[in-house]
């Protein structure tokens, strides 16, 4: 089967549930610790975004069931860890598991790392299948060969082909995702891994490469900021947000939490 173009994906595909709201979004949120900065993402998406579905993944560390029950996430506890040669494979497997259970009725997913800052929903359709940060970073040239290759003309500087993005508070296309997860097998991921090894141990990489492959383009989201930009509250989400890195989980016996995600002392 051949996979649609990405001007195909410049549009939501169904009516958004919520009233006002330009799209419909979700966001996947994989973690291996429970610590201060699950916590405190989960807890900043929830406060601006408080009836998207949310799907949340043990990877391979600790129990977070009773942060899904505090922020009605869908949870998986993997027992796999992907820290291995090729492993984002696996990742990529749990992101498309996700897409087709938790995010079936929704258009984006929003990638949800322990570093991302929330301030409000997101108003600004994404441009692309894969709409992130303003620059990203370049492929191995051997990639960008590969990739200028396959594709001619329709190889971009700065977007298809040529560099990669997906970090923490990037948003991708629900469907042109999982087609082209379906178009990329084992083999061909493993190939791209030799093309430029960050494949295999980068989520952002690999989120990127599965698309670009299948022909998918991807660019910046003006919804998306870095952490250090003074302005970045003009957008939705911020990135590189360290602050809470290593820190213990935060709840005590006497903090109950609303189902808005806001702290109440008894």
């Amino acid at each position: 089967m051949t996979s649609p173009t990405g001007s195909e994906f410049n549009a939501p595909t169904r009516a958004t549930k919520d009233e006002g709201a330009p799209f419909t979004h979700g966001a996947f949120s994989q973690f291996f610790k429970k610590d201060r900065a699950a916590y405190e993402v989960l807890r900043g998406y929830r406060s601006v975004n408080p009836s998207n579905p949310v799907h949340l993944v043990s990877d391979g560390g600790d129990d977070m069931s009773d942060l899904a029950e505090i922020f009605h996430c869908d949870f998986v506890h993997e027992r796999l860890r992907t820290h291995r040669w090729a492993s984002q494979y696996v990742w990529l497997q749990r992101v498309n598991r996700a897409c087709l259970t938790t995010f079936a009725e929704v258009d984006w997913i929003l990638v949800l790392e322990s570093d991302v800052e929330c301030f409000r929903s997101p108003v600004h359709l994404p441009r692309y299948p894969l709409s992130g940060g303003p620059t990203g970073c370049p492929w191995t040239p051997a990639l960008q060969k590969f990739f200028a290759q396959k594709w001619g003309p329709r190889f971009r500087e700065g977007g298809l082909g040529s560099r990669f993005r997906g970090c923490g508070g990037s948003i991708f296309n629900r469907r042109a995702f999982v087609e082209s997860f379906a178009n990329t097998d084992y083999h061909a991921f493993e190939q791209g891994c030799l093309l430029d090894y960050r494949i295999a141990f980068a989520e952002d990489a690999a989120l990127t490469y599965v698309l670009h492959a299948d022909g998918h383009d991807s660019g910046p989201w003006e919804e998306l900021a870095r952490s250090d930009d003074p302005g970045k509250h003009r957008c939705a989400f911020a990135h590189a947000d360290k602050r809470y890195y290593n820190k213990p989980y935060p709840l005590h016996p006497n903090v109950v939490v609303a189902s808005s995600g806001v702290e109440n002392c008894v």
